[in-house]
């Protein structure tokens, strides 16, 4: 994407955008349909709200992805403070992008050796290093070698909520985990921005980046405290 825009204008990324639609949309042709049997009723949706644990783990995971939402605000927009171009962030991405796969190969292998609570607390504590690396960075190559860190922090986040919520809520396991994943996506990418917006004025990009560094403490405490806090 951003060599598209950088050699043929944002004009060249709506024509791409089209043609990938249209692939999309060929495969979806061929794609074979699933049953889906779980029902859900407005008693079952109340459930959801209803058990403390899960609102507890919900709570967690928007702390978290408030801050992996900086990612895609502050850290940007430090990369434009220090002349990166399209094609330099577009890099970010793809690594980051490509570190993310190592971890579900081996996934199944990981978790037979340690709960998903504890590789929680790994990528809470690594979401923390990495995000100190991205304040102390004064190069744009430098924050790219930090966005490797994507490898020990968003893809196990993603994965130990579906295991964690699943284990929480066995019956109605997929309609719990898309009301989670609104309330991660959709309370992160709308405290994030505004949250950043009153920060960098005041912090400057570097700061406000070691703000959120140090902001990962709190899921972290939450979920340590686990236990004794539903209790």
């Amino acid at each position: 994407a951003g060599f598209i825009v950088d050699t043929f204008s944002y004009f060249g990324l709506f024509i791409s955008s089209i043609v990938v639609c249209l692939l999309l949309f060929l495969c979806a042709l061929y794609c074979d349909d699933i049953s889906y049997s779980e029902k859900m009723d407005f008693k079952q949706f109340l459930k959801i709200f209803k058990n403390k644990e899960y609102m507890y783990m919900v709570l967690i995971y928007v702390l978290i992805y408030i801050v992996g939402m900086a990612d895609q605000y502050v850290v940007i927009d430090k990369m434009l403070k220090l002349k990166a171009n399209g094609f330099m962030i577009g890099v970010k991405w793809a690594i980051q992008s490509l570190m993310e796969i190592p971890f579900f190969l081996f996934a199944n292998t990981l978790l037979k050796k340690y709960r998903a609570e504890t590789l929680l607390k790994f990528a809470i504590v690594m979401y923390g290093i990495k995000f100190m690396l991205y304040g102390w960075a004064n190069s744009v190559v430098f924050i790219l070698l930090a966005s490797i860190l994507q490898i020990v922090t968003l893809p196990i986040v993603a994965y130990t909520s579906k295991l964690i919520l699943a284990n929480i809520m066995p019956s109605i396991k997929a309609s719990s985990q898309m009301i989670a994943m609104a309330f991660f996506f959709g309370g992160s990418a709308f405290i994030t921005p505004l949250v950043t917006a009153l920060m960098i004025p005041k912090l400057g990009f570097d700061y406000t980046l070691y703000a959120f560094a140090i902001f990962t403490c709190i899921p972290l405490l939450l979920l340590l405290c686990k236990k004794h806090i539903l209790h």
